[in-house]
């Protein structure tokens, strides 16, 4: 699914505003997710073990002993909750020598690059390449440098900076 879609799911079933949902940090935003999925599956399973029990008694016979959970699945289990960002920003040396402060990336700027490459969010880091790592480059440093433009980006962006950046998008991202 694209940000946008996740937008309106989580809008819909938390009934927040859209432009809201926006605002949040990527990995609070992804962390909410996961939680209403979780939440929808675990509400579910009670009909679907219903099912399971009825394909059960149809496929039963002395020598076959079916359960629901072969049919169904187990329960679902909740992911390992992590602590929501505490952080704001990022203070990070880049190829000039000087101190830039990246915005934390939050849903609107992950759905202005998917826009840019017209793909998702996931597809994006499948095989990251480095104009779009400079694209969300790009995204966290406009709320504070709004000059900022995709040329420069690519003069601050070198073979030193790019590691810490990909490990500081991707620590958002999870």
């Amino acid at each position: 699914m694209r940000v946008w879609e996740y937008k309106i799911y989580l809008a819909r079933h938390l009934g927040l505003p859209i432009g809201e949902l926006g605002q949040v940090p990527a990995y609070d935003f992804l962390a909410m997710v996961r939680e209403v999925d979780y939440q929808q599956r675990l509400e579910q399973y009670p009909l679907l073990r219903a099912l399971g029990l009825v394909v059960c008694a149809l496929v039963n016979d002395k020598l076959h002993r079916h359960k629901p959970a072969e049919f169904v699945g187990d329960v679902p289990k909740r992911e390992a909750r992590r602590k929501m960002s505490k952080k704001d920003s990022y203070d990070v040396v880049l190829g000039d020598g000087q101190t830039y402060t990246l915005a934390i990336l939050n849903a609107n700027m992950m759905e202005a690059v998917e826009d840019e490459y017209d793909k998702s969010w996931a597809d994006l880091f499948k095989d990251a390449r480095v104009k779009v790592i400079k694209s969300m480059i790009l995204q966290m440093l406009k709320p504070n440098y709004p000059d900022m433009n995709l040329d420069r980006v690519g003069t601050l962006v070198t073979t030193k900076t790019l590691p810490a950046l990909v490990a500081i998008i991707t620590g958002m991202s999870k």
